[in-house]
């Protein structure tokens, strides 16, 4: 009747007592633990003996793409392991549902993986020729105070917008305004956005 899910990349790098807990729920509650690796998140088993031992632990780690395949078999008996691709609700996204204003949109953490740097210096330029556009940030994260600054610096914080956190719903909202999406990551498994 339970099940626990871990990513590993958010569990490993910020603390392993949700891996603890799950371990405690595996073997008290007889919860079924499933670990899922996002592209770059195997990258840490081999340098985390928490991980490594999570993973034994597990019942079924899942990967999200087949060019992950090959490297999780050597890792781990094939019986366990699930390809489990990420999905899209397209009844979320209804094809000319909305006019679409003149806004490009990004959504992610704000974290140097994102490339949030790249993308204001690039949408300062795409705007001197498009002045009536303007830049939508859905995300929270370490670097929202370097960004703000770099707006300003940049003279855009008349067309650049920090949103925060926003519910998958009003993500899909702001999708189905917006005339583009960028995603400038410089670093990035498998994006569910």
């Amino acid at each position: 009747p339970y099940m626990i899910q871990f990513r590993p990349q958010i569990v490993h790098l910020h603390s392993p007592m949700p891996m603890l807990h799950g371990l405690i729920c595996k073997y008290v509650l007889g919860a079924k633990l499933f670990i899922t690796f996002h592209g770059t998140d195997a990258n840490h088993l081999p340098r985390s003996r928490i991980l490594r031992a999570l993973v034994r632990r597990s019942d079924k780690v899942c990967y999200v793409s087949t060019a992950m395949r090959q490297s999780m078999e050597g890792a781990l008996p094939e019986d366990r392991l699930l390809y489990t691709p990420n999905g899209v609700d397209t009844a979320a996204f209804p094809s000319g549902s909305e006019e679409r204003q003149a806004k490009i949109l990004m959504v992610g953490s704000l974290r140097w993986q994102k490339g949030y740097p790249y993308a204001l210096d690039a949408f300062a330029k795409f705007r001197e020729n498009r002045p009536d556009w303007s830049l939508d940030i859905a995300g929270v994260g370490p670097l929202q105070e370097e960004l703000e600054a770099k707006t300003r610096d940049l003279g855009l914080e008349d067309s650049v917008q920090f949103l925060g956190m926003r519910s998958r719903d009003q993500v899909a909202a702001l999708m189905r305004e917006s005339r583009l999406f960028l995603l400038s990551s410089v670093s990035e498994g498998f994006p569910k956005v």
